[in-house]
């Protein structure tokens, strides 16, 4: 796998992921949707990346690949929706008793053509929406919730023993008002995530694990905090977690100023340090900047929203982060368009018709800094 030599040395990664897979800038993936014998897959082809883009570990997401030509510039899969347990289509688990692996499998078996080694989100997630009516309206017992998990980890992650490199094995895991999560809602306290944690050790000893949230990348966050003791207990507890991930959806108002820019990189150091003490790496898991309420001219946007790329992206490296994923690749691809409609969000890299951003060029810049 090659890594890129950052700021001071340091080595890392980075993943771009996309959700709907259509033509992008000339330098970057060209992707392009077509039906074979029925069923939807994604035929990829990759210009030579230019300069030391060329050197970066990169990967593009998707229910339906085809990867032959993705060799030359990609060294790792991550998936999208494929392993969720109701969202894609067919779903995983259609019933209690029946995993459906036909979109999975599918992924997997493209990528290991490569021997790319696949980042899989997610093997638990509460909410709400990626999860089968069976199990949200099947009166299960506390026991019962428990055995699921465990026959759902274990089933899964032994089914890609060896295969998948990177486990996002329980995505945020406490919920919260706007986002609850079954699980915790269900289950409380963190036996459920350590039985998840300990069950995908047990079915792939050599597989990374991490446990993935939003709303924790900057110190003095109260769910920060709650998340930052979860994995010190778990840990404590020798529970096999390897990573947290900081989704890192960021409102481009709080960094409107130098002042609050500045005051939020050392926060966010001081927060990786903290984690880092603990014993687990940090990933940026979910990058993008949302500029739904930040006022000014179109050049004047694009030119703050660069500096965060930048400012963050140097900073993260410098403290130490493993990974770094952006989160969809053009504006109007975004979840924060399609699931909250911010149609000023422009959070991403590429613009609608996918032409660099000047945050494009400053992520990259700190990249290779």
């Amino acid at each position: 796998m090659r890594q890129v030599n950052g700021a001071n040395g340091k080595s890392f990664k980075v993943i771009v992921t996309s959700n709907t897979h259509d033509q992008l800038a000339d330098g970057v993936p060209l992707l392009l949707a077509e039906q074979k014998e029925g069923v939807w897959r994604w035929s990829v082809s990759t210009p030579k990346l230019l300069g030391d883009i060329s050197s970066m570990e990169l990967a593009v997401t998707g229910q339906y690949q085809e990867l032959d030509k993705m060799q030359e510039n990609f060294d790792t899969y991550a998936s999208d929706w494929a392993f969720n347990w109701d969202a894609p289509t067919p779903p995983l688990r259609p019933s209690e008793d029946r995993f459906d692996f036909r979109a999975t499998d599918y992924a997997i078996n493209l990528v290991r053509k490569f021997e790319f080694p696949p980042q899989i989100h997610h093997l638990i997630w509460g909410a709400y929406f990626v999860l089968p009516d069976w199990l949200k309206n099947g009166g299960y017992s506390r026991d019962d919730l428990l055995r699921i998990i465990q026959n759902h980890v274990q089933t899964v992650v032994s089914r890609y023993k060896g295969k998948v490199a990177i486990w996002s094995v329980v995505n945020e895991p406490l919920g919260d008002p706007s986002n609850p999560s079954f699980w915790q809602d269900k289950l409380a306290g963190s036996d459920w995530i350590a039985l998840a944690f300990n069950t995908a050790h047990d079915a792939d000893p050599y597989a990374y694990l991490i446990l993935n949230d939003y709303g924790i990348e900057f110190a003095g966050a109260p769910k920060g905090d709650a998340i930052l003791n979860l994995v010190k207990g778990l840990k404590e507890k020798g529970v096999p977690i390897n990573g947290v991930g900081f989704q890192m959806h960021l409102w481009a108002a709080d960094f409107a100023t130098e002042e609050k820019l500045n005051s939020k990189i050392r926060s966010l150091v001081q927060n990786i340090k903290r984690f880092e003490e603990i014993g687990v790496d940090v990933h940026i898991t979910e990058f993008d900047v949302d500029m739904q309420e930040v006022n000014g001219t179109a050049q004047q946007r694009l030119k703050l929203q660069a500096g965060i790329y930048n400012r963050i992206t140097r900073a993260a490296i410098q403290a130490g982060v493993k990974h770094i994923t952006i989160f969809g690749v053009r504006d109007n691809e975004s979840w924060l368009l399609n699931f909250y409609g911010h149609k000023n969000a422009i959070p991403l890299l590429f613009d609608d018709d996918g032409n660099f951003k000047p945050a494009y060029f400053a992520f990259m810049s700190a990249l290779v800094d």
